[in-house]
């Protein structure tokens, strides 16, 4: 299976060409590291390879203005 982009380039290096594609990939940390903005990063990057994305808040603090503040879209 292909490697999915980070959308990070020194991070695709680190991880050896991104996230597998076939497996689930686990992002932990303290509160406020980046977690959410990594996984915000790699949605956008293959959404905007035309590939469906799910992206689901356990939490209940996702915010639009998050992704708008974020990236930019045309």
């Amino acid at each position: 299976m292909p490697k999915l982009s980070t959308g990070i380039d020194f991070l695709d290096r680190l991880m050896l060409g991104g996230y597998d594609g076939d497996i689930i990939t686990t992002v932990y940390g303290p509160s406020g590291c980046g977690k959410t903005n990594l996984c915000l990063i790699a949605a956008v990057n293959v959404a905007s390879k035309g590939k469906k994305v799910l992206f689901l808040d356990t939490e209940g603090l996702f915010l639009y203005i998050l992704i708008h503040n974020t990236f930019i879209f045309e």
